[in-house]
C-alpha cells in the first residue's frame, strides 16, 4: 500500500526499501510503519503446508534531505535506524536521530 508516488524494494537479504515521496505528516510515516508491522506479525498460514510463518519486523526510517544529501546517505542512516530497533527488541521502528551515530561511534571506541 504506496500511495502517490512511492515505491518499495528488495534492497538485500532480509532487507527492504520503501520509498514515499511525498509523506503528508511524520504520522503518516509512523502510522504506515506500525501497519507494516502488524501485517508482518500477523504472518501467513498455508492450510496445505500446515504452517504459519510470522516476521517481527525492524523498521529505520530517515528522510531526505534532512539525514543525508544523497540516497546513499540517507539509506544509511535508515540502516542505522533499524539496527537501533534490532537492538532494543526487534517489532517496531525507529526514525533516525544523529546521536545514533555518535552512541555507535561510543561504542566502538570503548
Amino acid at each position: 500500500r504506496v500511495k502517490g508516488s512511492g515505491f518499495a524494494g528488495r534492497f538485500g537479504g532480509d532487507e527492504f526499501v520503501l520509498c514515499i515521496t511525498d509523506p503528508k505528516q511524520i504520522e503518516e510515516i509512523e502510522s504506515l510503519s506500525l501497519d507494516l508491522i502488524d501485517e508482518l506479525y500477523e504472518g501467513y498460514h498455508s492450510e496445505l503446508a500446515n504452517v504459519s510463518i510470522n516476521v517481527k519486523a525492524s523498521i529505520g526510517i530517515a528522510f531526505y534531505p534532512e539525514h543525508g544529501d544523497d540516497s546513499n546517505k540517507v539509506v544509511a542512516a535508515a540502516d542505522e535506524a533499524m539496527y537501533f530497533v534490532k537492538k532494543n527488541g526487534k517489532a517496531n521502528y525507529h526514525i533516525y536521530q544523529p546521536e545514533d551515530s555518535e552512541m555507535e561511534d561510543l561504542q566502538h571506541t570503548l
